[in-house]
């Protein structure tokens, strides 16, 4: 076997607590070829000074403008063939990146590799969900129509980057789910890695995982609703016209039921407005959600 390096890249901020699992479980691979790229964005806890135990490690310090300007400043120093993104408070399934690795090894290889995820409160023997793209359904609404796209679980070549940019750091949430959505609609191609081999970590510090904060996930999904409205204004892709107009409507149904549940009323309202604009039949919709 050819062991194409991997680069693995880490955006941190105060994670001294959970930062070590993370490298542990790269370490824990027993792959041969990797690098592990920290971007820290001026932690204030110890986090610098656990980094230093490892040295190892690739450790890019300073302020940046936000997770996705973290991923993109490690993007500009990798060196591997082939591109993995690590949360600072997450985990890899041992042993995956050498099977991963291989399936980048033949005459036509895909430009992404993506595995299955589990989420976990306290256990990785014991997740709370388990996170996989329908391939038979293809991509795109699996990413769209309010799936997840679980990016840390996908495998990228180098020059998929070069080919449809990094990430849109203007996004502080949702730009993960926007570059893979760009990766599925300019054409590339995806290899299904039938395996779980990423790890989420739930808990109240998460960015996007903690269930128990409403306004995270209403913030999630309004910024994914921002970059629905602007792909449609655009609309560089008349044939999927339709999907984004239906995509936005289950965006909003999303965020209205939300709110909804929640007693967020001013939110809900704003919501069933900008529904109600985008189709006349969203009423009619919401209902339906709402009491689901």
């Amino acid at each position: 076997m050819n062991f194409s390096r991997i680069s693995v890249i880490t955006p941190s901020l105060n994670r001294a607590g959970m930062i070590s699992d993370a490298i542990e479980s790269v370490l824990a691979q027993n792959y041969p070829n990797f690098e592990h790229i920290i971007v820290d964005g001026g932690s204030t806890d110890n986090t610098l000074d656990v980094l230093a135990r490892y040295p190892h490690l690739i450790v890019l310090t300073g302020r940046d403008a936000g997770m996705y300007d973290a991923l993109n400043r490690g993007l500009h120093v990798a060196a591997g063939e082939i591109i993995t993104f690590l949360n600072s408070d997450d985990l890899y399934v041992p042993g995956v990146f050498g099977e991963a690795a291989r399936l980048f090894e033949v005459a036509e290889p895909p430009d992404a590799v993506i595995g299955r995820a589990i989420t976990f409160w306290t256990s990785v023997e014991r997740p709370s969900a388990h996170l996989s793209l329908d391939f038979e359904k293809g991509l795109l609404p699996e990413i769209s129509l309010g799936g997840t796209a679980i990016m840390n679980a996908w495998f990228f070549r180098k020059q998929v980057f070069t080919q449809i940019g990094n990430f849109d750091a203007s996004l502080k949430i949702a730009g993960d789910r926007e570059l893979c959505l760009r990766f599925v609609l300019s054409g590339m191609r995806a290899k299904e890695f039938p395996k779980v081999v990423y790890c989420y970590r739930e808990h109240a510090g998460s960015l996007t995982l903690d269930s128990a904060a409403p306004q995270k996930i209403l913030r999630a999904g309004e910024e994914t609703l921002r970059f629905i409205q602007r792909y449609r204004r655009e609309n560089k892709i008349p044939a999927y016209t339709g999907l984004f107009r239906d995509w936005q409507n289950e965006q909003l149904l999303s965020l209205a039921r939300v709110s909804f549940h929640h007693f967020l009323l001013l939110d809900f309202l704003r919501f069933a407005s900008i529904g109600v604009l985008n189709d006349w039949r969203f009423p009619w919709l919401m209902l339906g959600r709402i009491l689901n």
